[in-house]
C-alpha cells in the first residue's frame, strides 16, 4: 500500500498534518509484519504432515537418528485349533407346492354344475378361493341330456344284439323236442315199411301175392329209409344249433355294440371334472353357463399337504449335499409344532444337475421337500399351516471336515485380503513380534472360522484383538483377555 505525501514548505500552521501522515505510514508497515508472521506460522504447521513416515519405517527412521522407538502394541491373542468340524450350509429359499395342477374339462358343453351339488359346502354356502376339496371332489358337470339319450339308444341296440346273439348260440328247446319226434316217427315208419316188406316177400314164395306188391313194398321201405336219415340230420343240426359262422358274426356284432357303449359312457364321465388328489382351490375359472371347449381349465388346485422348497446352492458347497440327507427348514411366523427350537424336518428330494451358467450363475438347485402338519380331523376344515410364497431359511449338515480355526475376530481385511497376525517364537531378551499370513476362509460357526495358510498350525498364538493396527513384524505386547474360558466350537456353518 503506497501512501503519498505532498511537499511543501514547513510553517506553523502545517505540523498537525505532517503527524498525520507519519501515523498512517506505520499502521501499513505494522500490518504487513503481522501478515508475514501468519503465513510463516502456518508453513511450520504443515512441514510434518509431509515428512512424517509410517510406524514401522518409523522406528528404523527412529533408531537411526538416534530417537526413541514406537512402544510394542498391547494386544490379546487366541491358540489356533485343529478339530473335526460338521460344516452348515445355510441358505434362503422359497416354499412351493410340490404339487400344482389347473384341472381342465376333458370334453365340450355347457356348465349346468360347479362342484359337489352345484360347488357349495354343507353350510350351503359356494365354495371359493382358498376351500379344501378331497380327491374325487366333484368340480364341474357339463350338460347331459344329450349325452343321456344317446346312451339310451344306444343301450337298446345293444340289447338287441345280445339277443340275436343268444338265438344262435344254443338251440331252442322246442324246436329240439319237434326235431326228436320227427325222428322217432320216421323209426316208427321205417319199422313198419321194413315189416311189410318182409311179409310180403314170404307172400310171394307162396304165390299168395304177385311181383308188384313185392316191388311196392320194397319202394315204401326205401322211402321210409330216406325220410328216417332226413329227420335224423334235422335232429343233428337243431340239436347243435347254429353254424359257428354265424356265432361268431353274431358276436362281433354285440361286442362292438357292447364297446360304442362303453364309450359313450366314457365321454359322459368326461362332462364330470373331479379333484384329482386332496388340496386347496386357489382360482377358479367357470361359472354357470359358460362354454367350456376341451381343455378349458375350471379351477387351479394346489396340493400343500407335501410342500417342497428350492434353494440355489454353490458349486463350492454342492459336495456336501447328498439327495436323501435330512435338513431343518426355518419358516418365520410358522413353527413346527411340538417341536422345541420351532424348525421342521425335510429332506433333500433331488439336486438338478444343471446351474444358469449362460447368466453367469454357479450355483445348483437342491429340492428340499417335508411333510406339513395339518392340525384337525375333518379333512374339510384343514387350514394348511405353511403356505406357498414364504420365506424359508433351510439348513444342511455338511460332511465333517478336519479344520483349523481361529476366531473370526482375528481376520483383518486389507487391499480384497484377508489377513491374520500370528505371534513369532520369542527370543531371549526381544519383545515379541508378529507375522503376517494370508488366508482364505472356510466353515465357521459361533465366533471361530477356517482358515487354509502356510506357516499356521494347532497352538500357535493369533492376534485376537487390536489387529487392524499392526504391521509384519511389528512388536506387540500380550494382554490378558477379558474372559480367558474358551470352549470348543460347535458344529460349523457357512
Amino acid at each position: 500500500m503506497q501512501h503519498v505525501c505532498q511537499s511543501f514548505e514547513p510553517d506553523s500552521g502545517s505540523l498537525g498534518t505532517i503527524n498525520m501522515c507519519l501515523a498512517k505510514r506505520t499502521r501499513s508497515i505494522t500490518r504487513i509484519m503481522e501478515s508475514l508472521a501468519t503465513s510463516l506460522a502456518f508453513a511450520i504447521l504443515l512441514l510434518p504432515a509431509g515428512c512424517g513416515t509410517t510406524s514401522a519405517e518409523g522406528e528404523t527412521d527412529a533408531a537411526s537418528k538416534g530417537r526413541a522407538p514406537n512402544p510394542p502394541a498391547a494386544v490379546r491373542v487366541e491358540i489356533v485349533r485343529k478339530e473335526m468340524v460338521a460344516p452348515k450350509i445355510i441358505v434362503i429359499g422359497t416354499l412351493r407346492a410340490s404339487r400344482v395342477s389347473i384341472v381342465a374339462s376333458a370334453s365340450d358343453g355347457v356348465v349346468d354344475q360347479l362342484g359337489e351339488n352345484s360347488l357349495v359346502k354343507a353350510d350351503g354356502k359356494r365354495i371359493e378361493k382358498g376351500d379344501f376339496v378331497a380327491a374325487g371332489s366333484v368340480l364341474s358337470v357339463l350338460r347331459m341330456k344329450s349325452s343321456e339319450l344317446e346312451i339310451k339308444e344306444q343301450t337298446s341296440i345293444l340289447a338287441e344284439r345280445e339277443a340275436e346273439f343268444l338265438e344262435v348260440s344254443s338251440p331252442r328247446s322246442e324246436d329240439v323236442k319237434e326235431a326228436r319226434a320227427r325222428l322217432q316217427a320216421a323209426e316208427a315208419i321205417l319199422k313198419m315199411a321194413d315189416r311189410r316188406a318182409k311179409e310180403q316177400r314170404l307172400l310171394l314164395k307162396n304165390s299168395a301175392v304177385g311181383e308188384s306188391v313185392v316191388r311196392d313194398s320194397e319202394d315204401q321201405l326205401l322211402e321210409a329209409t330216406q325220410n328216417h336219415a332226413a329227420a335224423f340230420a334235422a335232429f343233428e343240426r337243431i340239436s347243435a344249433g347254429a353254424r359257428e359262422e354265424t356265432r361268431l358274426q353274431a358276436k362281433a356284432r354285440r361286442d362292438a355294440q357292447d364297446s360304442h357303449v362303453e364309450y359313450l359312457k366314457e365321454e359322459q364321465n368326461k362332462r364330470t371334472t373331479r379333484a384329482p388328489f386332496d388340496g386347496i382351490v386357489t382360482e377358479i375359472h367357470a361359472e354357470l353357463g359358460q362354454w367350456l371347449a376341451k381343455g378349458s381349465p375350471v379351477v387351479t388346485l394346489v396340493d400343500m399337504n407335501s410342500v417342497e422348497v428350492e434353494v440355489q446352492v454353490d458349486q463350492n458347497l454342492i459336495g456336501q449335499i447328498q439327495p436323501g440327507g435330512s435338513v431343518q427348514i426355518a419358516v418365520r411366523g410358522v413353527p413346527c409344532p411340538g417341536v422345541p427350537d420351532g424348525r421342521w424336518a425335510g429332506t433333500v428330494r433331488a439336486i438338478v444337475p444343471k446351474s444358469e451358467w449362460e447368466s453367469g450363475s454357479r450355483s445348483f438347485p437342491v429340492i428340499v421337500q417335508f411333510v406339513d402338519v395339518m392340525p384337525g380331523e375333518e379333512k374339510s376344515q384343514i387350514e394348511y399351516m405353511l403356505r406357498e410364497g414364504m420365506m424359508a431359511e433351510v439348513e444342511f449338515a455338511g460332511t465333517p471336515v478336519d479344520a483349523l480355526l481361529v476366531p473370526k475376530d482375528s481376520l483383518v481385511r486389507s487391499d480384497k485380503k484377508l489377513l491374520i497376525y500370528a505371534i513369532n517364537p520369542p527370543i531371549e531378551g526381544q519383545p515379541l513380534s508378529v507375522r503376517q499370513l494370508v488366508v482364505t476362509t472356510g466353515v465357521s460357526q459361533a465366533g471361530w472360522i477356517e482358515v487354509k495358510c502356510d506357516g499356521l498350525q494347532a497352538g500357535d498364538q493369533v492376534v485376537s484383538y487390536a489387529g487392524e493396527r499392526l504391521r509384519a513384524f511389528a512388536q506387540v505386547v500380550i494382554q490378558p483377555n477379558v474372559d480367558d474360558s474358551s470352549t470348543a466350537p460347535p458344529q460349523a456353518e457357512k
